[in-house]
């Protein structure tokens, strides 16, 4: 029963939403306790997504989680610029260079794998 609902994209989607709002929250308070706690929760759902991906699955479906992913993690990022944190230069700045890195981290990841 443990391994249906570690493997059911409830989970999975529920994961991916707790990734967003975690980025969001992070990026539109930007605060030193804020950046740890939401970088502990997003890290925990990537380990999580990790776990997940390598149980079984196909190239081309960890490319798809991974694209989810980055763009969801993205998003937040441009989300909580929106909410509080455009006038904050640190947060744009940590916003774009993490979106930079996710983009080349895609980017190399989809090159070597044979979709």
């Amino acid at each position: 029963m443990i391994n249906r609902l570690l493997y059911s994209r409830k989970i999975l989607i529920l994961d991916i939403i707790i990734i967003y709002l975690a980025s969001a929250y992070m990026i539109s308070v930007f605060s030193r306790e804020s950046i740890i706690t939401c970088t502990a929760i997003i890290a925990a759902g990537l380990l999580y997504l990790a776990y997940y991906s390598t149980q079984h699955r196909s190239e081309k479906e960890v490319l798809t989680i991974l694209t989810l992913v980055m763009l969801t993690l993205i998003l937040g990022s441009v989300t909580g610029l929106l909410l509080g944190g455009i006038n904050h230069i640190g947060a744009a700045f940590y916003a774009f260079t993490l979106s930079i890195a996710l983009l080349l981290i895609l980017y190399l990841a989809s090159k070597h794998t044979s979709v």
